[in-house]
């Protein structure tokens, strides 16, 4: 696994759980576009833009982060995208 690649599996339904990222994200004043099998997604923090893509394999969706701003720790991102599937 790459260090920009995160994991995360789910019993949840995918689709369920690619909705509530989705809202999260637009609330928050970010972009999401994608389908049930990928997409791509962008925020902005304090300290610049993060974006990512994702595809889903099984029950496994797979994240990689394309940008980041270069002092936020990859530790960081992913503690923050495995709170959005959560709930």
């Amino acid at each position: 696994m790459n260090d920009d690649t995160i994991r995360i599996n789910s019993n949840k339904s995918i689709n369920a759980l690619l909705s509530q990222v989705e809202t999260e994200i637009l609330n928050q004043g970010g972009k999401f576009k994608g389908t049930d099998e990928k997409g791509q997604f962008s925020g902005k923090t304090i300290l610049g833009q993060i974006q990512g893509e994702y595809h889903v394999a099984g029950q496994e969706i797979i994240i990689r982060i394309t940008k980041k701003p270069f002092l936020v720790p990859m530790s960081k991102i992913t503690f923050e995208v495995e709170s959005y599937f959560q709930s």
